[in-house]
């Protein structure tokens, strides 16, 4: 909940999206209502690890910034345009980017 707090994308009156990235990820991207925040909320909904490609382009962010996992601190490169996500059985992941 703390994490929740901290972030406005997380506010009520932000926007969220369902994305259809992976059939066995669920995605929601959240919005601050100033769209200075996003947060993708990724589950891997599978007993297997799956391993997507996430096009930031689609999501109107265009740089090279890496991503953060809000959840476990891991990095993840964004390379034109591309973040290539790996997530084991049932993980989450919340991932940070401006």
């Amino acid at each position: 909940m703390k994490v929740r707090r901290e972030h406005p994308a997380f506010h009520p009156l932000g926007e969220q999206r369902i994305l259809a990235l992976h059939d066995q990820v669920f995605a929601v991207l959240r919005e601050s209502p100033n769209n200075e925040e996003k947060i993708i909320c990724l589950v891997n909904v599978s007993s297997e690890r799956q391993c997507l490609e996430v096009d930031l382009t689609e999501l109107k962010t265009q740089n090279e910034t890496p991503w953060r996992d809000l959840i476990g601190g891991v990095s993840f490169q964004v390379k034109e345009n591309q973040m290539f996500v790996q997530l084991e059985a049932y993980q989450s992941l919340w991932l940070l980017g401006r």
